[in-house]
């Protein structure tokens, strides 16, 4: 129903017939807004979903890295006991590049889980940002315009290496959407405070704080509301060859880093995907990390690589 202010909110209506001398006069009833309850019902179920799927990431990632292991050791026996000439060395090179590319899911898959077991330290995010955006910047198609505002000193707590990530594949996300046409691509970094928002005003609680946001932008084709539902679910993808990992990965990472994402994305014309990470609480004793002292991670390098092929 609409209130009086122009909001629709959900409500409960009941009623009973009321009879007078078996004339019926009417209904008595009740109307109960029920839409913070209804709010609170879709968090929990959104919650319980991801607590599931990262559970069951997290078993799959396990099994399989046992099973890779295996595959791993037995394939480089088989190599050192072949020479270079053998009819079967290839094959078994085959097999062994194989277990790379799987392993690379797998380590998707674990860090969709929100793998809590990583380094944190001090770092500031703009900086992490800058050096990306110059290890990215010759694989951006250059019909595509590049635009950055960093602001310095942003820190937060966060691992090196997964933040990497996640600003590789909204990078990465942003550049296939423009589609190899013309297009601009935005990427900005600021300090926000987010404070105690009313709990019907979004499904995502974000606790009050300081946070670093990072945004990103892109002029490409942009969402339907029925792609924008899914975007962050693992293995759904509107790409041939996609493996819908990509931004389901990101949502791991800030889940283990106690951070959030939201897209804002119209079809037609294109899609803001905004990242907010709380800020450390410490100002003092950190690290004044430069861009050359972020260095990729394997993962990181190994992701870069395939992305620029």
């Amino acid at each position: 129903m609409q209130s009086a202010n122009g909001q629709y909110r959900w409500v409960l209506n009941t009623g009973i017939p009321r009879f007078v001398d078996r004339v019926y006069v009417g209904h008595i009833g009740t109307v109960v807004d029920t839409t913070d309850l209804k709010l609170s019902h879709e968090k929990m179920l959104a919650s319980q979903k991801l607590e599931s799927l990262g559970a069951l990431a997290a078993g799959i990632a396990h099994d399989f890295n046992n099973i890779l292991g295996a595959i791993f050791a037995e394939s480089d026996v088989a190599l050192l006991e072949t020479t270079s000439d053998s009819p079967g060395r290839q094959n078994i090179e085959r097999i062994k590049t194989a277990a790379v590319r799987a392993s690379e899911i797998v380590k998707l898959l674990i860090a969709y889980a929100g793998d809590t077991d990583v380094a944190m330290e001090d770092v500031d995010l703009s900086l992490i940002v800058e050096e990306m955006l110059e290890i990215l910047r010759g694989s951006i198609s250059g019909r595509a315009a590049l635009r950055a505002s960093l602001v310095k000193g942003l820190y937060v707590r966060a691992n090196v290496a997964q933040i990497q990530q996640v600003v590789l594949n909204l990078i990465k996300n942003a550049t296939e959407a423009l589609e190899g046409g013309d297009g601009l691509i935005a990427l900005s970094t600021e300090r926000v405070h987010i404070g105690q928002a009313p709990a019907a005003e979004s499904l995502t609680e974000i606790p009050e704080g300081d946070y670093a946001r990072l945004e990103v932008s892109d002029t490409g084709s942009g969402m339907t509301q029925e792609v924008l539902a899914r975007a962050l679910d693992p293995f759904y993808t509107t790409k041939f060859l996609g493996r819908g990992l990509g931004l389901a990965v990101v949502q791991g990472i800030l889940r283990s880093h106690r951070g959030h994402i939201q897209i804002l994305s119209e079809h037609g014309r294109g899609s803001t995907f905004q990242v907010l990470l709380p800020c450390a609480r410490a100002e003092s004793g950190k690290t004044k990390a430069s861009p050359r002292h972020l260095t990729p991670s394997p993962f990181t390098s190994l992701l870069t690589e395939t992305y620029t092929r």
